[in-house]
């Protein structure tokens, strides 16, 4: 049997540039929870009980457990650092079973970490959000680079942005190119 490893999305490449910092999260599993017909309830009472609030429009919230992003109405992507054997998506599935449609989406995304005192200049270079009026975990849906991602404010000088695998290298190389232009 072949002895094969998982590869982040961009080799957990972690940049300085001037005062930003540029990092790929890599220790992380991501994982989609659509919540089923008449099984709402349910998910948002395991949402609650998990994360300590149901994540609404715009929202994530996090917890010891990891952090749950608002995707669209009752769907959800959790995310949580991990070990590499440790199978997230199939404990949701046990823990939520036939209420909710939980789907292992960690090859699927890249996450990378933006940091520094000037990023609301890099954000309001990058995308059309409304970088200096967010509050910490808050979240929006956004194009960077023509690329549909995720950005959630962790606090005043950080923020994790979720943008698709297959665009990889194209959002950093638009996050590189903002920081080089500060």
């Amino acid at each position: 049997m072949s002895d094969l490893r998982p590869r982040s999305a961009l080799d957990g490449v972690d940049d300085v540039i001037g005062t930003i910092r540029l990092r790929e999260v890599t220790n992380i599993s991501l994982v989609s929870v659509a919540a089923r017909r008449n099984s709402q309830d349910r998910c948002h009472a395991w949402l609650r009980m998990t994360f300590g609030a149901v994540p609404g429009p715009n929202g994530s919230e996090s917890s010891v457990a990891g952090t749950a992003l608002w995707m669209g109405p009752d769907q959800w992507m959790l995310s949580r650092q991990i070990g590499p054997d440790f199978d997230y998506a199939g404990n949701i599935k046990t823990e939520l079973d036939e209420a909710a449609s939980v789907t292992e989406q960690t090859g699927s995304w890249v996450m990378i970490e933006v940091t520094g005192d000037r990023l609301a200049d890099a954000f309001e270079r990058l995308c059309a959000i409304p970088i200096r009026t967010m509050q910490p975990g808050e979240a929006r849906r956004t194009q960077i680079n023509h690329q549909s991602c995720f950005v959630v404010l962790e606090s005043k000088s950080a923020a994790r942005i979720l943008g698709a695998r297959s665009s990889a290298r194209s959002l950093w190389h638009a996050l590189t190119m903002t920081a080089r232009a500060l």
